[in-house]
């Protein structure tokens, strides 16, 4: 047998290739600029599929390994476990109809992926967003959703023992989502928390 007669044998279906091509094509045109409807169609999606059991709080001796970021004038940080990535916020797409802690989704990898505002729950004062504006994309398999930074100022440690408990001036809301207040005014997020937490989804 002529050892290249399986070579020419093969027939190529370049018409299938192409149409797969195209479809390709839509899909990512459609990732990187979802219409309000589709977005909020895939994001409804998700937040049926959360259902996830919140994580036990971590033992006083616990290491803490935080990011460290700006919003609205205070200093926030959140565990980098739960941290996917840190990302320049460049292009979204605003949600009609949704609440005003939405700042509207984005393209990550190909997937959309909503962006939150996280002043409202701490009754913060909005800055705008600048050069310097960032999304702290959160996940725990893979990104879920991202929250908002003004900019990122480097990374921490600290033992659990240092977070202290949220002062009871603070709204409800807000203590939901903290591990608690370092004596530095460090605002040290629940990353877990937010995750679980269904008002973090757009559903009807």
């Amino acid at each position: 047998m002529n050892p290249h007669s399986k070579h020419r044998a093969a027939v190529i279906d370049w018409q299938a290739i192409r149409l797969r091509l195209k479809r390709s094509e839509k899909a990512a045109a459609e990732a990187l600029d979802p219409t309000p409807e589709r977005a909020r169609q895939i994001l409804d999606a998700r937040a049926r599929e959360l259902a996830e059991v919140p994580a036990p709080a971590a033992p006083p001796g616990t290491r803490l390994d935080l990011i460290v970021f700006g919003l609205a004038g205070e200093s926030f940080a959140i565990d980098t476990c739960l941290v996917r990535q840190v990302v320049r916020l460049e292009h979204f797409t605003p949600v009609p109809g949704t609440p005003d802690f939405v700042v509207g989704v984005t393209n990550f990898r190909g997937n959309v992926t909503a962006i939150f505002d996280i002043r409202t729950f701490f009754n913060l004062n909005a800055k705008g967003l600048t050069d310097l504006s960032r999304v702290v994309l959160l996940g725990r398999e893979q990104v879920e959703f991202g929250i908002l930074a003004d900019a990122i100022h480097g990374q921490s440690e600290m033992t659990a023992d240092e977070v202290l408990a949220a002062p009871a001036s603070m709204s409800e809301t807000g203590r939901a989502y903290l591990r608690g207040i370092t004596k530095s005014a460090l605002i040290v997020l629940d990353a877990a928390a937010l995750l679980d937490d269904t008002r973090l989804t757009i559903a009807n």
